[in-house]
């Protein structure tokens, strides 16, 4: 491991601001480059119509994300006393469970419907799209 540290810290810049940018980039463009490394045999796995399901399915589920804590945790770093921010981070926690629980009792309660629901307007907004 020691080794793998040492070859990597003799191509990253010496500054620490430039050091931590170009450990991001590389990790996002390591990221990419292993997508669209995979997409051929993905593709052969998988139809068109399930990337389409699963574009719609990641689309709702960012809608939801965005919508269940209110974006309380990007005030967290806002506080000037720790304090604040640690209420914060608790305010935060307890609305991702209270939308996790409410959303599990109405898939539960409602669940058939729901995927019915989906089905229907998928068949109709994505030829569309």
């Amino acid at each position: 491991m020691e080794t793998a540290y040492k070859f990597l810290n003799r191509f990253l810049p010496p500054k620490p601001v430039i050091r931590h940018v170009s450990i991001l980039a590389g990790g996002t463009a390591l990221a990419q480059c292993l997508n669209i490394a995979m997409m051929p045999l993905l593709s052969r796995i998988y139809s068109p119509g399930d990337f389409g399901i699963m574009a719609a399915f990641a689309s709702f589920i960012a809608i939801l994300s965005e919508t269940s804590a209110f974006r309380y945790y990007l005030a967290v770093p806002l506080p000037k006393e720790e304090q604040d921010a640690n209420a914060l981070v608790v305010l935060s926690l307890l609305l991702q469970v209270a939308f996790a629980i409410v959303l599990s009792l109405v898939l539960l309660v409602a669940g058939k419907n729901f995927s019915l629901w989906s089905q229907y307007f998928s068949s109709i907004l994505l030829p569309i799209l």
